[in-house]
């Protein structure tokens, strides 16, 4: 009786929701919700309920009901030949049925943009004063929207020719030759000038070997001792942490931070010693897809290149492309990989350089190099522009002249071009 009262109720209403228990043959009870709208005839009489039963046993597993998931709307929403869907307070779509889908030709996240419009275009439309040839005919149809896709992303482009020739007027108002590499990590964007050619990398090196040290290890690597020998520190130059350290133990986390923050050359030997020497990072790295960078040496020996001869170079792309493999891949444990990075924005070496020519609010991470001949000086970094990927940048420079001095002018210069074309 409670069944039937409840199905004269859906016809009066024009709508049906109701739960009900049966008996299987079996002996068993069962808990039914069902759902259904009626579906008139053209006098306007009831002509059927279009609708689903559901079994909803589970929800009363311990004898009172459960929360349902939403299960049965959806159920209900899909078996109907309706166009259904649903808004949030804010006019967001939030659910599309199948036949919503196919009438539009599109999927369900394209639909989440367009159901408000369309389902304002078909009210729109049974609003409207009968079309000629009326509403039964052709003309009576609503037509769907035009299938837009679904976005994608543009390819990647070479900006290279937005700036090659402010980088050649700089190489030839300075004397220096040039090199740059940069990519955009979340465009793709690209700009290679003289990327793919050598140059000594001097100090850059430290950013690598101390990523190559921590890679794969879990964060407690950090707090691993390593002992400073008096081998790591002789005649190395500059060394403003591990100078007085010989014969005591500082953590990985001492000497990583004061090989890439300070460019402590005592820390990179440390680094060095402990991965088995300059050919197990040069192995180390060709591993990782980098078969450009060449290491035979270590501190002070590693900034002795000769402009022709490919020993102790890299290029720019290698270089930056290794940065970021452990900068912003996942090469490193992320807690690891937040250390490495505090290395690089703490920086004291390259205020002159790249971030010199960086536009302010970004932040920039770096690892500078200089030789110490041929005019020698090098930057690498990552840099976060606000509300964007970060851009990996290498800029390379050296003079034919031996005794030529290092100009960090030229670094910012060239980053300030290479980063205007990003901007622009």
């Amino acid at each position: 009786a409670a069944a039937d009262a409840a199905a004269q109720g859906g016809l009066d209403a024009g709508e049906y929701d109701d739960e009900f228990r049966i008996l299987r043959p079996d002996g068993e009870v069962r808990r039914i919700a069902a759902r259904g709208v009626v579906q008139g005839e053209a006098d306007g009489g009831p002509a059927r309920f279009i609708g689903v039963n559901i079994d909803v046993t589970a929800r009363y597993a311990d004898g009172t009901p459960q929360a349902g998931n939403g299960s049965g709307f959806r159920h209900l929403a899909e078996a109907m030949p309706a166009f259904v869907f649903v808004t949030d307070a804010e006019g967001r779509n939030t659910f599309t049925n199948g036949r919503f889908q196919d009438y539009a030709g599109l999927p369900a996240a394209a639909l989440a943009r367009a159901a408000l419009a369309v389902a304002l275009t078909l009210t729109a439309a049974a609003c409207a004063p009968d079309p000629p040839g009326g509403r039964d005919g052709r003309a009576a149809e609503v037509p769907a929207p035009t299938p837009t896709g679904t976005p994608t992303a543009a390819a990647p482009a070479d900006l290279t020719a937005a700036v090659e020739a402010d980088l050649a007027a700089l190489e030839r108002s300075t004397g220096r030759r040039v090199g740059v590499y940069a990519h955009d990590t979340g465009t793709g964007d690209t700009v290679a000038y003289r990327a793919d050619e050598r140059f000594g990398y001097a100090s850059t090196l430290k950013a690598l070997a101390a990523g190559e040290v921590l890679a794969g290890q879990p964060a407690s690597v950090l707090g691993r001792p390593l002992t400073v020998t008096a081998e790591d520190v002789a005649d190395v130059g500059h060394a403003p942490v591990t100078a007085g350290a010989a014969g005591t133990d500082l953590t990985i986390g001492a000497l990583g931070a004061a090989a890439v923050t300070d460019s402590d050359n005592g820390a990179l030997n440390v680094l060095l010693r402990h991965l088995g020497g300059p050919a197990a990072l040069e192995a180390a790295l060709a591993a990782r897809g980098d078969t450009v960078t060449l290491v035979d040496a270590a501190e002070p020996e590693l900034n002795r290149f000769t402009p022709g001869d490919p020993a102790r170079t890299s290029t720019p792309r290698a270089l930056a492309e290794g940065l970021a493999t452990y900068a912003l891949g996942d090469a490193l444990d992320p807690a690891v990989r937040q250390a490495y990075v505090g290395w690089l924005t703490a920086s004291t070496t390259g205020l002159g350089a790249i971030r010199a020519g960086t536009p302010e609010g970004w932040t920039v991470g770096d690892k500078t190099g200089t030789a110490g001949r041929y005019g020698s000086r090098n930057d690498i970094a990552v840099l976060w522009p606000p509300g964007r990927a970060p851009i990996v940048l290498a800029v390379l420079t050296d003079h034919p002249d031996e005794a030529a001095e290092p100009d960090d002018a030229v670094l910012a210069a060239a980053a300030r071009t290479v980063l205007a074309a990003y901007s622009g």
